[in-house]
C-alpha cells in the first residue's frame, strides 16, 4: 500500500529537529544505529546510515563510511537530507526513498516494486519507507549521537549553533577559532543561513577555500584524503598516535577534553597538517570558565597560583575571570608570564608614581612596602601579612605623599610628583591611627607619660 505524504508541517519545533528525527529513523532502520557496522564485509554499504563507498566518496577524508567517527557520519546524512528536504518541497515520505533508492524518490507509482529486482534481500520501496517513517514519527529529534544539533527556532528555515555547523563538515569549533579567516567564514556561514541549502554549502566551501589559512593547508588535506584513501589503517594508527599526544598535551596543560572531542580534534590537525602550536590553541580553547572556576591540575594550576602570588606581592586585586584569561592565554602561547607581571607592575606605577624607579629595578610593591609593613607590625602590632594594600588608606597616603616645604603653598604642593613618605614621617602618622589607641604600644605610652608627670611633681620617686 501507498505511504501518505508529509510535509514540514510537523509539530517537532524546527527543520533541524525534524532533520535529526529522520536521520535517526533511517539509521534505525539501515543499522540499528550502529556506527561502526561494516556490512558484509567486502567493503559495500557500510555506518549507520549504510553509505556505499561511490556514495560515500571519501567524505571527511575516511573511504569507508564504518571507518569515520559518528559525527562525520552524521554531517554527511545532515546533509544529504537537508537537500532531499529542498529537492522534494519538504515531503519527508521522499526524502526516506531518496536514501534508499535516489532514482524512484519522485515515483511514487514504482514504489511497489523492489528497485534492485526480484529476488533480493531488499523490501519494496513502499515497506521501506513505511518502516522509515513509522520511526519518523515516533522521534522526538534528540541528537542522532554526541556532537549532533537540533535547532530550537519556531521557522521553518530553522537554526544551527557555530559549534553544530562545525560538526557538519567533521570539525570542532575550536578548529574556526585558531584563526581569523575561519573565524570570518564561519561567522558569515551562521549570518547568512548557508547551512539552509546546497547552494548555501557551496558558498561556504568556496568561501573556506578562499581563506589564507586553507590555501596553506590544503596540501595536507588532500594528501590525509590521499592516506585515508590508500591506506586506512595507518591512517587510523596516526589518529590514534596523534589522540595520544593531544591527550597528553591537555593533561600537561590541565584542559579537560572529552575523549571523543580529542579523537575529533587530532583527525582535524592531522587533516589539515597543523603545527604544534596550533594544535596547542585548540587545547587552549577547550580551557572553559565557569563562575566558581578554578584550576584542576597541570599548568593551569600552577599558573593560577604564580598569578594569585605575583597580584598579591604587587598589591593588586585581580578577578577570577582575569586571571583566567591570562592562564588561558599562556597556555596557548599567546602571552607571557613575564607579560602578566609587567601588566600588574604598569597598574602600581599608574597608581603609585613613586615606586617607578625601585619597580623598574625588580622590586615588587611587598618588598618596596617592607619597611612600611614592618612599621605597621612594631607600632600597631598588626600582622604585616595580614595588610591588604590596596584597600589601607594609611598605606595608600604614605605610597602617594605630596612633600612639602616651609613656605611651599598648597596648591603648588599638589602639582609636585607623588613620592614614598619618609619612614619616620609614616611612623607619626601611625600613632595618630585610630587603632593605635587599642595596642599595648599606647597603653605603655601613656603610662609612662602619667608616671614622668607625677615624678614631675614629687609625688612618685
Amino acid at each position: 500500500m501507498a505511504v501518505a505524504p508529509t510535509s514540514q508541517n510537523d509539530p517537532r519545533s524546527s527543520l533541524q529537529q525534524q532533520i535529526t528525527a529522520m536521520m535517526r529513523a533511517l539509521g534505525e532502520h539501515e543499522s540499528g544505529m550502529d556506527y561502526t557496522n561494516t556490512g558484509n564485509g567486502t567493503h559495500g554499504a557500510s555506518g549507520a546510515y549504510q553509505y556505499e563507498p561511490g556514495t560515500w566518496n571519501n567524505y571527511g577524508g575516511y573511504k569507508y563510511a564504518y571507518q569515520a567517527p559518528p559525527a562525520v557520519q552524521d554531517a554527511k546524512m545532515r546533509a544529504d537530507v537537508m537537500a532531499h528536504y529542498k529537492e522534494f518541497g519538504g515531503d519527508w515520505t521522499k526524502v526516506a526513498a531518496a536514501h534508499f533508492y535516489p532514482a524512484w524518490a519522485n515515483h511514487p507509482e514504482l514504489w511497489n516494486q523492489i528497485p534492485t529486482g526480484p529476488g533480493s534481500n531488499n523490501p519494496t520501496m513502499t515497506a521501506y519507507v513505511n518502516d522509515v517513517m513509522k520511526r519518523f514519527g515516533g522521534g522526538s529529534g534528540t541528537p542522532v549521537s554526541a556532537g549532533s544539533g537540533s535547532g530550537s527556532s519556531g521557522d521553518t528555515t530553522g537554526t544551527i549553533s557555530s559549534s553544530d555547523f562545525a560538526t557538519n563538515f567533521g570539525y570542532q569549533a575550536a578548529f574556526f577559532d585558531s584563526d581569523p579567516s575561519l573565524k570570518s567564514v564561519l561567522n558569515q556561514a551562521l549570518a547568512n543561513h548557508w547551512y539552509d541549502s546546497p547552494l548555501g554549502l557551496q558558498h561556504f566551501q568556496a568561501a573556506l577555500q578562499n581563506t589564507t589559512w586553507y590555501q596553506k593547508h590544503s596540501d595536507a588535506e588532500r594528501q590525509w584524503a590521499q592516506l585515508n584513501s590508500i591506506d586506512g589503517k595507518t591512517a587510523q594508527r596516526q589518529i590514534d598516535a596523534k589522540y595520544a599526544d593531544l591527550k597528553a598535551s591537555a593533561v600537561s596543560m590541565g584542559v579537560n577534553v572529552s575523549d571523543g572531542r580529542l579523537r575529533q580534534m587530532a583527525v582535524d590537525s592531522l587533516k589539515f597538517g597543523m603545527t604544534q602550536q596550533e594544535d596547542t590553541i585548540a587545547l587552549g580553547h577547550e580551557f572553559k570558565y565557569t563562575k566558581q572556576w578554578t584550576a584542576t591540575g597541570g599548568l593551569a594550576s600552577q599558573l593560577s597560583d604564580q598569578f594569585a602570588k605575583s597580584a598579591y606581592d604587587y598589591g593588586v586585586n585581580i578577578s577570577d575571570k582575569d586571571k583566567f584569561n591570562w592562564v588561558q592565554d599562556v597556555l596557548m602561547g599567546t602571552k607571557s608570564s613575564d607579560a602578566y607581571n609587567e601588566h600588574l607592575k604598569q597598574q602600581v606605577k599608574a597608581a603609585y608614581p613613586g615606586m617607578g624607579k625601585l619597580l623598574d629595578s625588580g622590586m615588587t610593591t611587598r618588598q618596596i612596602a617592607a619597611p612600611y609593613l614592618n612599621s605597621m607590625q612594631n607600632i600597631l602590632e598588626i600582622d604585616p601579612n595580614s595588610v591588604d594594600m590596596t584597600k589601607d588608606t594609611t598605606l595608600r597616603k604614605a605610597f602617594t605623599y605630596q612633600p612639602t616645604t616651609p613656605g611651599t603653598r598648597a596648591d603648588t604642593a599638589k602639582s609636585m610628583d607623588p613620592q614614598l613618605m619618609p619612614t619616620w614621617q609614616f611612623e607619626q602618622t601611625l600613632r595618630q591611627d585610630p587603632r593605635w589607641m587599642q595596642t599595648d604600644n599606647a597603653q605603655k605610652s601613656f603610662m609612662d607619660t602619667g608616671v614622668s608627670i607625677l615624678r614631675s611633681m614629687g609625688l612618685v620617686n
